[in-house]
């Protein structure tokens, strides 16, 4: 799809009057079919993409020069990013490679943000256009941990030396490079959306569609992470009585480690408009997307008490989110005042179901054109294959996830604890401080592996195996890999 944009864009260039023969002959030089080979391409290649941008904008349109020059860097950037983290996965972590990984982060947040003001069209001050802010102070925690190493050390390290001062050095890497990705992944959710709202190849349907998305999802999305996206297979026989409603899954999580899914739903039983709705995985249940503005007057007026306000929503990077306990608390207050019951039922299912369009057979049509231009862009932009069946059920998925959380914490609770019986041994032993006793923890995770993945053949074969803590961790993680998340 990238590659018949290009295309496209020089075959304007090639008809557009304006142009001198020198300059077209530039552009047929340095986009050239032959060329174009998904962003896998040398550093002379590169070099010449930049100078093209610089000259002429992806499309005749003078309001999008400076969206496309920001959304190209946002790709580039990204490119690389992909490139450093396989590095640092492949052969370790330097302090150059951290370095370049922190700046590439604090670019791509630049440009992505410039790039999402251009696309907005009505900008605000009180929007949320930066995506990115929580990978830049990842990958300087990382670069910071190099930095201690390297000035406190006797040693004469080099900038390109892999060191690892604890066992769990390399699988805490492992962890941070798979965060910065889940985060680098809401990036390019809305990189393929706005390429979609304004792609030449594509219908008006696809562009209302991927413009109102990126209009109900930027703030929902705000430095989140996307761990899995989900599109299903089957983008035919789309009618209003079509059994399977769910065409897209997004499954994403937050800083405090709360997981949600969003769908892109076609109509069903109990809602007649095409529409997005957002669920916990963890509690099988719906809930509501997050409210800020108005709505929050709407939901403190229906509530009347704060502290009922404050018992059914929480606050949470600008936005009122429903607590877990929602459902549960509006049925015990329903059975005190009916009304305020109904009332508070009502504002969950309208803030559960955001509409994207009227059900008719052309937004229908459009839904399908939609979610195969989507795949197919994201899936080659992602290197990954996203194809899959929405109607899985979500409960395996979800295991894993929580799973990947649970390494995530150990290994930082047993990094701190080094840190601190390194630097503060001789005192801490006069406490008698006791050290984190990776045997015990070892036990623990084994017990839960038999528990929660008794059909992972793999994973139980790993635990029965006399190995480390930190080997078994690794080699879980490699489970978890396999399985997509």
């Amino acid at each position: 799809m990238l590659k018949e944009l290009l295309t496209f864009i020089k075959k304007l260039v090639f008809e557009d009057p304006y142009h001198t023969v020198s300059e077209k002959d530039f552009i047929k030089e340095y986009i050239d079919d032959t060329d174009i080979c998904d962003f896998v391409i040398d550093e002379e290649f590169k070099i010449k993409r930049e100078k093209f941008i610089s000259t002429y904008p992806y499309m005749p349109n003078p309001y999008y020069r400076d969206f496309y020059s920001n959304i190209y860097n946002s790709f580039k950037f990204t490119y690389d990013l992909d490139n450093v983290l396989d590095e640092i996965l492949c052969e370790g972590l330097t302090l150059n490679r951290a370095e370049a990984l922190m700046n590439l982060c604090s670019f791509l947040s630049t440009v992505s943000t410039n790039a999402m003001i251009y696309i907005d069209g009505d900008f605000s001050i009180a929007k949320k256009y930066s995506l990115a802010n929580d990978l830049y102070l990842m990958a300087k925690a990382m670069y910071d941990s190099m930095m201690i190493i390297h000035t406190t050390s006797e040693e004469d390290y080099s900038r390109d030396d892999v060191l690892y001062i604890s066992e769990f050095d390399e699988l805490e890497n492992c962890l941070s490079c798979k965060y910065i990705r889940n985060g680098i992944a809401v990036l390019k959710l809305f990189h393929v959306l706005a390429i979609l709202q304004i792609s030449p190849l594509h219908n008006d349907g696809v562009h209302k569609i991927a413009k109102k998305l990126i209009q109900l999802l930027r703030e929902v999305l705000y430095d989140k992470r996307i761990i899995k996206m989900i599109v299903d297979t089957d983008f035919n026989g789309f009618n209003k009585k079509f059994h399977k409603s769910t065409k897209i899954k997004i499954f994403f999580a937050m800083s405090n480690s709360d997981r949600y899914c969003i769908r892109l739903d076609l109509p069903h039983q109990g809602e007649e408009t095409i529409h997005l709705n957002i669920n916990e995985p963890a509690h099988k249940q719906s809930t509501g997307f997050p409210f800020n503005g108005d709505e929050i007057q709407k939901a403190r007026s229906i509530c009347e008490d704060a502290s009922i306000f404050n018992e059914l929503f929480y606050f949470k990077d600008d936005m009122f989110w429903f607590r877990s306990s929602f459902i549960t608390t509006v049925t015990k207050i329903g059975k005190k005042d009916v009304e305020k019951g109904r009332k508070l039922k009502e504002f969950q299912h309208d803030r559960g179901h955001l509409c994207i369009s009227l059900p008719d057979d052309e937004n229908i049509r459009s839904v399908s054109d939609f979610s195969a231009a989507f795949a197919e862009v994201m899936t080659e932009y992602e290197k990954e294959y996203i194809y899959g069946d929405t109607d899985n059920n979500d409960d395996i998925l979800y295991q894993y996830m929580l799973f990947q959380d649970y390494i995530f914490d150990t290994v930082i609770k047993i990094k701190a604890n080094d840190i601190y019986q390194k630097l503060l041994g001789d005192y801490l032993s006069h406490l008698d401080a006791d050290s984190i006793d990776q045997t015990k923890l070892k036990n623990l995770f084994v017990k839960y592996i038999k528990e929660k993945f008794p059909f992972d053949l793999k994973m139980n074969e790993y635990a029965d195996s006399d190995i480390s803590l930190c080997e078994l961790l690794l080699k879980c993680l490699n489970c978890i890999d396999s399985f997509g998340v």
